[in-house]
């Protein structure tokens, strides 16, 4: 074996999950992609930017400094947390969200939630996009208890680079 093929086959191995989208399917797959991926000894770090970030809001906080009226009216029209978010087909004024739920209940597949809470237990590093935050108007101390750190474009394209797989969600 020679010695560039020794290091790879060394290397640990990494996934970076942008996760662009805010819809509920969309984050379904990549939060059971990363979890899957974390159980089975990957190094997985999801980064978050512009709608992907509402579904880490959480319902119960909020901002503890003054909003300008376009951020406290984005934060009003834009989804908080996991219960909110629409499906990307079928969603049907909630109808075909609220049909999904059913099924998942009943054939045992986790919610968001708990797809973000194994997450967290597998210990996946969450990052999430200042600039697109700053741009929603959301403020760290509204996001979840996930060990969220933020960060600028810069870190994810360094995740991008050293990493096995980088996936687009």
């Amino acid at each position: 074996m020679t010695s560039a093929a020794a290091a790879v086959a060394t290397a640990p191995k990494k996934m970076t999950i942008c996760v662009f989208s805010g819809e509920l399917d969309r984050l379904l797959a990549a939060f059971k992609i990363g979890t899957v991926a974390a159980v089975s000894g990957v190094e997985v770090t999801m980064y978050f930017t512009f709608w992907g970030i509402v579904a880490l809001r959480d319902a119960a906080k909020k901002a503890k400094n003054g909003k300008t009226w376009v951020e406290r009216m984005l934060g009003f029209m834009l989804p908080t947390g996991p219960e909110q978010l629409k499906l990307s087909q079928m969603h049907f004024m909630g109808g075909g969200r609220a049909m999904m739920a059913g099924e998942m209940k009943k054939k045992k597949y986790p919610s968001l939630r708990e797809l973000m809470d194994m997450a967290k237990e597998c210990g996946i590093h969450f990052t999430v996009c200042e600039p697109s935050m700053k741009l929603l108007g959301i403020q760290q101390e509204e996001l979840m208890d996930l060990g969220i750190e933020i960060s600028g474009v810069g870190a994810f394209v360094n995740e991008a680079c050293h990493s096995a797989s980088t996936l687009f969600i």
